[in-house]
This record gives C-alpha cells, sequence and structure tokens, in this order.
C-alpha cells in the first residue's frame, strides 16, 4: 500500500474499527498526520490567523482517525484494540510502539478478518 493509498483509506475508515490496517498504512499515517501538525505549527509560527473552531474540529477529526487507524492496526497483529491503553503506564508505551509500527500482521485470516495486504 503506497502514502496515498493508505491516507484515502484511512479517511474512509474514520467510523470503521472492524477489520485490520496494515503496517504501511499505520506508518503512512503517522507520516501524513506528522507533515499536517508541522504544517499547521508553520502557520502558528508565522502568526497566520486561523480560528480556533477551525483547529478544534480539525484536532476532533484527527482524533478519531488516529483512533480508528489504531484498533485496527491491533486487531492486524491479532490483538484487541484496548492494549492500547497499555501506553499510559511508563513501561506500556514500549511495547505499544512496537506492536503499532514493528511487528508484521498475521499473513492468514485471524479473528479480525482477512489480510488487508491481499
Amino acid at each position: 500500500m503506497n502514502f496515498s493509498q493508505s491516507i484515502e483509506h484511512v479517511f474512509n475508515n474514520i467510523d470503521n474499527i472492524n477489520g485490520r490496517a496494515s503496517r504501511s498504512e499505520y506508518n503512512y499515517w503517522l507520516l501524513f498526520n506528522l507533515l499536517v501538525r508541522f504544517f499547521f505549527e508553520i502557520l502558528i509560527f508565522f502568526e497566520i490567523f486561523l480560528p480556533l473552531s477551525l483547529l478544534f474540529i480539525i484536532q476532533l477529526v484527527f482524533i478519531a482517525l488516529n483512533v480508528s487507524v489504531m484498533v485496527r492496526r491491533f486487531h492486524d497483529i491479532n490483538k484487541s484494540g484496548w492494549n492500547y491503553f497499555w501506553c499510559f503506564t511508563v513501561i506500556g508505551i514500549i511495547p505499544v510502539i512496537y506492536w503499532l509500527c514493528f511487528k508484521k500482521g498475521d499473513d492468514k485470516k485471524n479473528s479480525y478478518g482477512k489480510n488487508p495486504l491481499k
């Protein structure tokens, strides 16, 4: 899955926490998320006026998108989306980062659906 396909897939599945998201989809989403945040930081740095209501709405949309793709990424490695709460502990952030960014998803169908890359 390439960059544009990944971003399109995440936006199309904003309300879907069922199914699976591949490692490439999640990592490309993280890159896109960083680029968008960097863009808004530049606007703020140069004091370009943006209504706070617009920034608030964008933040809410990105929170929903992040939760959706994160839960589907956990499903890809055959784990429950509730495992995200491990990152609220000091030591738990390490396995969460490993699971989301580095661990290869199941090649075959698992309890959350078929392989998203096939």
